[in-house]
């Protein structure tokens, strides 16, 4: 089983059930992981990449995870730009940061041929 080091988790951002004020978001955040493995000799992907691209206005999340013979690329963007989240549109973002956690905590499994 193979985890994606490194990702960010956006559902921290939204932790309440819902907000009476909005949400501010001060500092923008922008991380790309790209993550080539080499896979040991006889050893091959058992099960199918999910590529994903979550978005909520101008904020998104994208996984395009790739696979070659021996080879496999993690690739994760996330794009979160400063700005806020206004309560009636926070329902929405709190989807937004589950889906998004969701695609970016996605395991890889490797099975031995």
């Amino acid at each position: 089983m193979i985890a994606p080091p490194f990702g960010p988790r956006v559902s921290q951002l939204a932790a309440l059930p819902q907000r009476q004020t909005p949400l501010l978001m001060a500092e923008a955040t922008h991380r790309e992981i790209n993550l080539r493995l080499v896979l040991p000799n006889g050893h091959a992907l058992a099960n199918d990449l999910l590529p994903a691209t979550i978005t909520d206005g101008d904020r998104s999340v994208q996984v395009a995870d790739t696979q070659k013979p021996g080879e496999l690329s993690l690739v994760r963007v996330v794009n979160l730009p400063a700005g806020r989240v206004q309560p009636k549109d926070y329902p929405r973002f709190l989807a937004f940061a589950r889906r998004a956690d969701d695609a970016l905590s996605q395991s890889v499994r490797v099975k031995v041929q």
